[in-house]
């Protein structure tokens, strides 16, 4: 058996125990070079929860169980989705972040986006330095307050 399917199989397991009605879908996201399990369900709310904290939670707990079995190694980067939920997030914040540095730009001041996950933020500033060398991005605060600032150049 594959890792591929070894990860499918501890998804699986996990949401038999939960008794969800499930398919997966396996990507790979060549830019990032992660495979990406894509859970196809009816009940992607209760997956997904209030702004991805279930699904945060939940690719949590399996990457746990996955890394005590097979080992904490890259070619097991993995991330889990629940019906698109996720990618259409990353698309979401993409955009509101080139739209941000538009208005820094032309206000020519700092725009102080809303508190996000470390790994919301690290697709803004991502995105911004794609955008080009008008604006730039630090982040600010602390814990669950920390958010993205952009500033004009």
């Amino acid at each position: 058996m594959n890792h591929q399917d070894e990860i499918k199989d501890i998804i699986s397991g996990v949401l038999d125990f939960f008794n969800v009605d499930y398919g997966i879908d396996i990507e790979k996201d060549e830019s990032a070079d992660i495979l990406i399990f894509n859970i196809k369900t009816p009940e992607s709310g209760l997956l997904i929860g209030a702004n991805g904290d279930n699904l945060n939670a939940l690719q949590s707990l399996i990457k746990r169980i996955v890394f005590k079995k097979m080992g904490d190694r890259q070619e097991f980067s993995f991330s889990l989705d629940v019906n698109d939920y996720r990618k259409g997030r990353i698309e979401f914040i993409k955009e509101m972040a080139r739209n941000f540095a538009n208005k820094a730009e032309f206000t020519k001041k700092p725009v102080v986006l809303q508190p996000m996950s470390s790994f919301e933020r690290r697709i803004v500033h991502l995105e911004i330095i794609a955008y080009g060398e008008t604006v730039i991005t630090e982040s600010a605060g602390e814990g669950c307050e920390r958010c993205v600032v952009i500033k004009p150049v």
